[in-house]
């Protein structure tokens, strides 16, 4: 799927996302190419209570160097898919996706 510039988002991407049974694998490029890539991990609570359990989410950089937008990116769209699988997300962009950008690339994966 190719993202264009439009006045939501001022980012033009192609988005890439398979599905296999125990995770997901996005990649966000620009240049055609996969770039750093990021796992994102959940982990269940050791204890439990009567609280309400959240999970804890740990990323990690798999390949490529370690960046920081690329570690909030994987983070958000793991809160905007919101799967028990594992994901695993390539960024190959020529500068950092801003707030609103990570929100319209969110909603194009809801839409996939």
């Amino acid at each position: 799927m190719l993202l264009g510039n439009s006045a939501k988002a001022n980012l033009s991407i192609a988005l890439l996302k398979i599905e296999f049974a125990d995770h997901v694998l996005i990649s966000l490029s620009d240049e055609g190419k996969f770039g750093e890539m990021t796992l994102s991990l959940k982990y269940a609570p050791l204890v439990m209570n009567t609280s309400p359990v959240y999970n804890s989410l740990d990323t990690r950089t798999i390949l490529g160097s370690d960046k920081v937008n690329s570690h909030l990116l994987t983070r958000r769209i793991e809160k905007e898919l919101n799967t028990s699988k594992i994901i695993i997300v390539s960024t190959k962009l020529k500068r950092d996706v801003s707030s609103s950008d990570a929100h319209f690339i969110c909603q194009a994966l809801l839409d996939m």
